[in-house]
């Protein structure tokens, strides 16, 4: 990988003033495909999830990895709504739904700091929002749009943490290359602990909702370790210390 190649940041064809109003209209565009059907009868799979799961109390369902098909995150969400509104299907149906619209938005963050595109950002959203398997999802009482949400959040914050170092150095390089023999001062360092604390959250939440996740975990820090090997040698702890930190949340969690 080429060092500018994570600090590139790529012309679109959309106007900005207009990036904003059309990312509304898609998170407005996924609501009107996933609000038809959604007070239709339970499922078998909802069914399991509302009547066994919801029904326990939060400590219960909080040490349940032990009973099968339990998304544990989000039979906690759908406790809560079933403590507070009921058992109407649509309310029960609600955690998966403003998941799976908040994915969209998500997305299109992901997809925008991974290619410097709004453009690029835009049409993942919108493939995102017209998915007919996420609006499936985004139907039921399930914890699917959730796990989805979670490891968008979890890639992006992941790159957002290593392309600061890679930023970091080449800006360091440049400024050593102006003036020989001076360094510049690393004053971003200290502003990166909320983005390893967001890997290690969402990479934790992403577990809970359903284990399977760790395959998303693990490809994930396979890829931040050979990323990692790209740095200069001095940069390289930079980047290290707080991925291997933030997985070992993940793992004891």
């Amino acid at each position: 990988m080429r060092q500018d190649a994570v600090t590139d940041t790529r012309p679109t064809l959309i106007p900005p003033r207009f990036v904003l109003p059309l990312l509304g209209l898609l998170v407005v565009l996924g609501a009107i495909q996933r609000l038809p059907g959604i007070g239709r009868s339970f499922g078998h799979d909802e069914l399991f999830t509302i009547s066994f799961f919801a029904t326990r109390s939060f400590v219960d369902i909080l040490s349940g990895y032990d009973l099968p098909n339990n998304h544990i995150l989000h039979t906690l969400c759908v406790r809560v709504v079933q403590s507070l509104f009921g058992e109407t299907e649509w309310l029960m149906r609600l955690p998966a739904l403003l998941a799976g619209l908040a994915a969209i938005p998500a997305l299109y963050w992901f997809a925008r700091r991974l290619t410097g595109a709004p453009t690029v950002g835009l049409f993942a959203a919108l493939l995102l929002a017209g998915h007919h398997l996420h609006i499936s999802f985004s139907q039921a009482a399930r914890g699917y749009t959730l796990l989805a949400l979670l490891g968008i959040l979890y890639a992006g914050l992941l790159w957002l943490g290593l392309t600061r170092v890679f930023t970091r150095q080449a800006r360091q390089a440049h400024s050593q290359k102006a003036v020989e023999g001076i360094g510049a001062p690393d004053a971003e360092t200290n502003n990166d602990t909320w983005i390893w604390v967001g890997v290690a959250l969402t990479g934790s939440l992403a577990t809970l909702t359903l284990p399977s996740a760790t395959l998303l975990i693990g490809a994930g820090t396979i890829g931040a370790l050979l990323m990692i090997r790209r740095l200069s040698t001095s940069t390289r702890r930079t980047a290290l210390v707080p991925l291997i930190l933030a997985t070992l949340v993940i793992a004891v969690h």
